[in-house]
């Protein structure tokens, strides 16, 4: 494709079905609630079949006419978007206004060569891309992704991810191996949320169930021994850890990071090809994060703070996932490859005095006493058991403090470094993405010439707050003076 006409375009067929699936995923839990109603013969079949069929009519239609009204339109400088059937919405995006463009192929549509398209500016508030072009030929997306290209006056003699990077010039890529990959998958803590999940299913699964099936269900865990039941309890956490682990493996099924032209590129999925376009200049912070498991071995995690929802998908949290795992002592040497200004090694961090970890664990108690006490005057004897919450977050204070520290970079950078819930998190922020520095003293802290440090930069749709508390009152000025001094010049 290499002309433009500013036409109105249609999306492919296939975009109904797009449609219908969101429609079907949007009622999902009404839809699992009718068919429990109805298989638990609490109320009239009539009743609940009909609204059954109501709403998957109602779906299918709804789906129909967003496919009929929806329409785009580019010329060189900018994307148009109608869509809507009772309210319209027109969208005009110009294309020096786009944050991150992100690619999403599911296994499905590569044989038609078709994906969907997300856009995303500095001015959405509402978690969402300010456009979604939800299947469309690679071509197309592919020339939309060069005028914006373009429009940032940058060389673009080729197409964009994924036919388009094998023929430009890329600086630096990284492909993560299936070791490593399955040493991301295996550390992180997904089993949690998973575990919870099942629980949470099987829970209420009972309340709706036919006697026919609940009774014999009820008498067979009844006659269970003790040793049957753990055994049923490990096969369910080895489950939820095997559901856990392949969910991972197939989000980040041969990773790709990318640097060419100013920008990184992400691609990683083996059912939905994600692939995510971001300049450099957009990046606000470079952040390193290690759970308590992953310190034990060595590895870390790197991501980018960013101004747009690229990332909101991610396992680990709502920023871009850079390198997902990582040798530590390999860690700065490879970041630098595709972050220049990120240290080749690590710089000598400035920690807080050793004395001053009891602020942090004096103020872990106190937060858990309020529940404590309520525990233990509600629940008696077996409210007593709470206090064992009080070791737990005295080890969380005592690692907070530890892992608090900061240093000063030659070149306006700064790395900072926090402890939060048994997490090592490391930010480097460049002087000029920090939106502001501040901090505060209480009366009590004056006379221990201590305070808190705050440093904001823009984050998705707000600011992300990097804070050092109960820094040495010197310290804190050191770097509010230099913070002034290099915006100052």
């Amino acid at each position: 494709m290499n002309k433009i006409t500013n036409k109105n375009s249609r999306l492919h067929p296939l975009a109904f079905f797009v449609f219908l699936y969101n429609n079907l995923k949007r009622y999902l839990l009404f839809i699992i609630f009718l068919f429990f109603e109805i298989i638990g013969d609490r109320h009239s079949g009539l009743l609940l079949y009909g609204s059954l069929i109501l709403l998957l009519i109602f779906s299918f239609i709804d789906a129909l006419f967003r496919y009929i009204f929806f329409a785009y339109r580019f010329d060189e400088n900018s994307l148009t978007i109608d869509s809507g059937v009772f309210v319209r919405h027109h969208e005009h995006i110009p294309f020096n206004k786009i944050q991150t463009i992100q690619h999403k192929q599911w296994f499905f549509l590569q044989p038609f060569g078709l994906e969907s398209l997300s856009i995303e500016t500095a001015g959405h508030n509402d978690g969402k891309a300010e456009a979604i072009l939800p299947v469309i030929p690679l071509k197309i997306s592919n020339f939309i992704e060069k005028l914006n290209q373009q429009s940032r006056l940058e060389d673009v003699s080729s197409e964009t991810v994924p036919q388009q990077v094998k023929n430009k010039k890329i600086d630096s890529n990284y492909q993560i191996n299936f070791h490593d990959l399955s040493k991301y998958a295996l550390t992180s803590f997904g089993i949690i949320p998973t575990l919870l999940g099942f629980v949470g299913f099987f829970s209420q699964v009972d309340d709706y169930l036919p006697q026919s099936i609940k009774k014999p269900v009820e008498s067979t865990i009844n006659s269970l021994v003790a040793q049957e039941f753990l055994i049923i309890l490990i096969l369910t956490l080895l489950f939820s850890l095997l559901a856990s682990y392949l969910a991972t493996v197939q989000k980040y099924y041969h990773f790709t990071l990318i640097k060419s032209e100013h920008k990184l590129t992400t691609i990683r999925g083996f059912f939905q090809r994600n692939v995510v376009s971001l300049p450099l200049k957009k990046i606000q912070a470079v952040f390193v994060k290690q759970s308590i498991l992953r310190q034990c071995l060595k590895l870390a995690t790197v991501e980018t703070i960013v101004a747009s929802d690229a990332g909101k998908n991610e396992k680990d949290g709502g920023d871009l996932v850079i390198l997902p795992v990582i040798e530590k002592q390999q860690l700065f040497q490879q970041v630098q490859k595709f972050i220049s200004y990120f240290p080749k090694q690590m710089p000598k961090l400035t920690h807080l005095p050793s004395f001053q970890s009891w602020y942090f664990i004096r103020n872990a108690i106190l937060i858990s006493l309020l529940p404590i006490v309520a525990l233990i005057y509600f629940y008696h004897f077996w409210g007593c058991f709470s206090l064992l919450i009080i070791p737990l977050v005295i080890s969380l204070g005592y690692y907070k403090s530890r892992h608090m520290a900061f240093a000063i970079i030659p070149g306006g950078r700064y790395l900072f470094q926090s402890g939060r819930f048994w997490t090592n998190e490391l930010y480097l922020i460049q002087q000029n993405k920090i939106q502001s520095v501040s901090y505060r003293q209480t009366i009590w802290m004056a006379r221990k010439h201590l305070v808190h440090l705050s440093i904001s930069i823009r984050h998705a749709n707000s600011n992300h707050e990097v804070q050092i508390r109960y820094l040495p009152e010197k310290e804190a000025r050191r770097i509010y003076n230099c913070y002034l001094n290099k915006s100052n010049t």
